[in-house]
């Protein structure tokens, strides 16, 4: 935050979202001072800490609103103000944000801020229909629309994204710092819970709460681009209970892709009408580590080419998720070693005749084809309805700082 910025507004002509460990920030002018803020196009509304509206002496005035949050979770808002803004050099005379009694981040812009002005382009529709509506069977609030002022523009965007057979509601995040599964969608690809404990490693909501993940799935996907042209590609997705999304493909993502660039970008969008508010950065962190944007996060993936297990092999491992056995020709199989401390992930094996080692903890794989230069699957793959499982198992550690 910088509170010994000048008043002058030339400095914000020129203001543009910068890059800052993995997430996107921008200077904005609240009440005639400069401010760093974070972007999140997920979120319905702008949000101000409680601890920021009391420094700077921002009127407001008492609401009660709720927020889904990243684990489902709700989140109120106990007040909303209307404050003057600049951002690269427009004026908002009455900008709206709700007051979040405990923040991660100071000023949080969302969607309708970001759209009208600027910083961020709405993408395209491309005229589909959503592929699934957002989910409202573990929501325990009503419509909540009439709390806000409702734009033309506040709508979800979702990617038309396919894991096998299932569509998924894949969502893009530029306010996280990694992509993200539900672990509801998880089970619905086949994937099953060992072990009652959750993984040790944390995830940081937009309130401030810590949430346990369940560990990791790094699987295939595909995506349709706007000229009908098919792309796969493998990503590793941290998987939280109770995310209110499918998928949500975090900010390097975004970047990488230049989605929300409709000359470069090539995916595919489709719009949805929101029904609950929600306020969804989510940011995956060790425990024990500190700060916000000082944090950087570090992996180490262990590569089992020709063996792999269910089970995770070191005890400060998060869950590790296994592809299911085949009956295709064996290999040695090395031993599961157990850990009371990390559960596993891992999807089913098909039952078979005794004998045939197609056994919990012991499953036998058909060796994957790995490009030596950049990990990706080196098969070339066309879209069709053949459902397949994910093709490389890696196994990843967060290392905290």
């Amino acid at each position: 935050m910088l509170r010994n910025a000048p008043r002058s507004l030339e400095p914000l002509i020129s203001s543009l979202p910068f890059w800052v460990d993995s997430l996107d920030l921008c200077r904005i002018s609240i009440e005639g001072i400069e401010h760093i803020a974070c972007i999140d196009n997920q979120a319905s509304c702008s949000i101000l800490s409680l601890e920021f509206a009391l420094k700077n002496h921002i009127a407001v005035e008492p609401v009660n609103v709720p927020f889904t949050l990243g684990d489902g979770s709700l989140a109120y808002a106990t007040g909303r103000a209307l404050v003057n803004c600049i951002a690269r050099g427009v004026h908002f005379p009455s900008c709206e944000f709700y007051i979040l009694p405990y923040g991660i981040q100071p000023i949080i812009l969302g969607r309708p801020f970001l759209y009208e002005s600027g910083l961020l382009r709405c993408p395209r529709h491309t005229g589909h229909e959503a592929l699934a509506p957002l989910r409202q069977k573990n929501m325990a609030i009503h419509p909540v629309k009439h709390h806000c002022t409702m734009r033309d523009h506040q709508f979800q965007s979702q990617i038309r994204i396919q894991i096998g057979l299932k569509e998924a509601q894949a969502v893009p995040d530029k306010a996280s710092n990694q992509n993200f599964m539900s672990l509801a969608y998880a089970q619905a690809l086949g994937y099953s819970v060992e072990g009652a404990q959750h993984s040790r490693v944390t995830v940081k909501l937009a309130n401030g709460a810590r949430v346990q993940c369940h560990g990791h799935i790094e699987t295939q996907f595909k995506f349709r681009g706007i000229a009908g042209q098919c792309k796969s590609m493998r990503s590793r997705f941290t998987i939280i209970d109770g995310h209110p999304f499918d998928l949500s493909l975090g900010n390097p993502f975004v970047k990488k892709h230049q989605v929300f660039d409709e000359r470069i970008s090539d995916i595919e969008w489709t719009h949805v009408d929101e029904e609950n508010l929600f306020l969804c950065p989510t940011f995956g962190s060790s425990k024990g580590s500190k700060g916000f944007f000082a944090r950087k996060l570090e992996f180490t993936n262990d590569y089992q080419d020709e063996e792999m297990t269910g089970i995770a092999s070191r005890p400060n491992n998060p869950a590790v998720i296994s592809r299911p056995a085949v009956a295709a020709p064996q290999m040695p199989v090395a031993p599961a070693v157990e850990v009371a401390d990390a559960p596993a992930l891992a999807r089913e094996p098909p039952a078979g005749p005794p004998g045939n080692g197609a056994q919990r903890g012991a499953v036998n794989h058909e060796p994957p084809t790995v490009s030596q230069s950049d990990g990706h699957d080196s098969r070339k793959e066309k879209c069709s309805n053949t459902e397949h499982a994910p093709t490389l198992v890696r196994k990843a550690q967060i290392i905290g700082i």
